[in-house]
């Protein structure tokens, strides 16, 4: 059994047109959808009847259709058929999506049974995919290509449809887990700028969390130590978009240099914090090493030195330790040793 080009398609928002525009809605799916097909050699006779499916349709192709050449024609007439329909009726434009899959079904006296046509029906209800129409009005058709089908086309040229732009995504649902790609059909450059974005801000989150963690942790060992700050008002409505397709039309431009602004800020707070750190390990080597010279230097029976070292050490040593107190006990603790060291010199030679 070979496999067959799985084709699924669901008009955005069906279900909350009444009865009548429901009726012209798939009257016009079926319309757009056999024109797009015919563009892209597909005899009708060749075709079984689509499947409804209440918001929409699939249709199971042939298994001698070649997704490679299935594609480009497919996407790029399916596109241009939805644009003419916006453009003679602006307020009532179908919007859909569309999941491309490869696989193997059945059919029996009941319509078409297997686990990919159930794949495909998956992936057409993916949260990913809805949520690329959920807001604007302009993309028309949100298209999503299985890993399959992917892997099908990705060697070959495919015009009308950039497979750099796709932006992947992980489906989890039910049955499927699985990696598939999301493309804008006429809107390559949004998805493209989008899934830059998508990716600059998980490499942003997983910095946020390092750096916090690591702030705790040396808040417990200092004083002093910065908070963290606020996100800025235009992060965190960008945040409340994404992944939502509309950011590239509101504010794509002013959350990507927020995003770049955050990044600076938090590894600024990142290098402080370590620095912090840094300044009293280095804190604690000294005092050890002046602390060894008072031993080395006869001054190991000096009360006044070891009453100042002791007080150093244990402001170092304290958690959490208050720095700049350490640091200030440190240094007279080292300018009591040179006074000692000095002083001890002028009673030598005077003797």
């Amino acid at each position: 059994m070979g496999r067959h080009p799985i084709v699924v398609v669901d008009i955005k928002e069906f279900g909350r047109r009444p009865d009548g525009a429901q009726k012209q809605l798939r009257k016009r799916l079926y319309r757009v959808m056999w024109n797009a097909l015919d563009a892209a050699g597909i005899v009708r006779e060749d075709v079984h009847p689509p499947q409804d499916r209440g918001d929409g349709a699939f249709w199971i192709l042939p298994t001698w259709v070649s997704p490679a050449e299935l594609t480009g024609p497919l996407v790029r007439q399916l596109h241009r058929e939805l644009q003419q329909d916006a453009d003679s009726d602006p307020e009532g434009a179908m919007r859909v999506r569309v999941a491309l899959h490869i696989g193997k079904v059945s059919k029996d006296s009941n319509g078409w049974v297997g686990t990919d046509l159930n794949t495909a029906c998956r992936l057409v209800d993916a949260d990913e995919l809805r949520r690329v129409l959920e807001l604007g009005a302009r993309p028309l058709m949100a298209l999503i290509l299985s890993r399959q089908w992917r892997e099908e086309v990705r060697h070959r040229h495919i015009e009308g449809l950039d497979l750099k732009s796709g932006w992947p995504v992980r489906i989890a649902v039910k049955e499927v887990a699985d990696t598939a790609w999301i493309h804008l059909p006429g809107h390559e450059d949004l998805t493209v700028r989008l899934w830059r974005i998508q990716k600059r801000w998980e490499e942003l989150l997983a910095l946020e969390e390092q750096v916090r963690t690591r702030r705790d942790e040396i808040a417990e060992r200092l004083t002093s130590v910065p908070d963290m700050p606020d996100p800025p008002p235009e992060l965190r409505r960008g945040r409340d978009l994404l992944p939502l397709w509309e950011l590239v039309e509101l504010d794509a431009e002013v959350f990507q240099q927020a995003t770049e602004r955050w990044w600076k800020r938090i590894t600024k707070l990142g290098r402080r914090v370590e620095k912090m750190k840094a300044e009293r390990d280095e804190l604690r080597k000294t005092i050890e090493a002046f602390q060894a010279r008072q031993n080395q230097s006869g001054l190991a029976e000096d009360l006044h030195l070891s009453a100042a070292y002791r007080r150093a050490r244990d402001l170092l040593w304290h958690a959490p330790c208050d720095l700049p107190r350490a640091k200030a006990a440190v240094d007279d603790y080292i300018q009591e040793i040179w006074r000692k060291l000095h002083h001890d010199l002028n009673a030598g030679g005077r003797a």
